[in-house]
């Protein structure tokens, strides 16, 4: 689902989101937004990292990066908040010495597993807000009674988050940094460098140390998470019918378009060709 935004803010329901969902299929958000699950359960793929998100759980959805619904439970009750980049409040929103564009940015996780009164807090606020969307644009306070319910909305978790993130920050280990900042560089870099020697410099480790650690922290080779990097952008390449397969080929630094159909047929069973005929 892409967030094709009609205002500077929108709030989806399960309902219309099961409605656009294209389960196993990655796509890149135009717009940051924050997926809230009430009840139920949802499994999706996020930055190369398949989790289960259960009731209480916040994720935030950071612009441009691939995200990929898996599966999810029929009773699923979730919200997600997608956030305009031109939204005219948050230039001007200051949390704790930074403002909301890098409060999407700069949290050492995505996901959190929050109290059933944090969620609860949070979720009011969230339904007050989905209320006042609904309403006419010519009512004459709702311009600002949207702004103020969405400042509290972030307030909140910021807040939260902010206490999580330092807890968080207390129990990682060496294997799961190491781990997490690998999984950053590859997906900044995966579509020029591919070398293990390359991230094993940026981390200042040899690369038998990181394979090593990769291996033991994740289950995977550090070249598995390279490869899925790489499939998933590919993904959302095809989805782009403007684009032809030799294009994207040349795009992800394949040596020619038979390489990367190869690549991807080992990887999903399909050919190029064959993958954005079923989209």
């Amino acid at each position: 689902m892409t967030w094709q935004l009609k205002n500077n803010l929108e709030i989806y329901t399960e309902e219309v989101i099961v409605q656009h969902i294209v389960v196993g299929r990655p796509h890149r958000p135009v717009q940051n937004a924050i997926l809230f699950v009430r009840k139920g359960w949802i499994k999706v793929r996020y930055n190369l990292k398949a989790c289960t998100l259960l009731p209480n759980t916040v994720l935030i959805i950071q612009s441009n990066s691939i995200f990929e619904f898996i599966e999810a439970d029929p009773n699923i009750e979730l919200r997600i908040l997608a956030i305009n980049s031109g939204f005219e409040s948050i230039a001007a929103i200051k949390i704790r010495r930074y403002d909301v564009r890098t409060f999407f940015t700069t949290s050492p996780q995505n996901h959190y597993q929050l109290t059933e009164a944090e969620f609860q807090e949070l979720w009011e606020v969230l339904e007050l807000l989905r209320g006042r969307l609904f309403l006419p644009n010519k009512d004459r306070t709702r311009k600002e009674i949207v702004h103020h319910l969405f400042l509290s909305a972030i307030y909140i978790l910021a807040d939260i988050t902010i206490q999580y993130n330092q807890i968080t920050f207390t129990e990682l280990n060496r294997a799961d940094k190491i781990t997490k900042e690998y999984i950053q560089l590859v997906t900044a870099n995966f579509r020029k460098e591919r070398s293990l020697g390359f991230y094993a410099q940026k981390l200042g480790i040899s690369p038998k140390h990181l394979s090593e650690t990769i291996k033991q922290a994740t289950g995977v080779t550090a070249g598995e998470i390279m490869n899925q990097a790489i499939t998933n952008e590919a993904k959302v390449l095809l989805s782009t019918p403007e684009r032809t397969i030799n294009q994207i080929a040349r795009e992800l630094n394949f040596s020619d378009q038979y390489a990367f159909s190869k690549f991807f047929k080992r990887r999903t069973s399909l050919s190029p060709s064959a993958f954005r005929e079923k989209m």
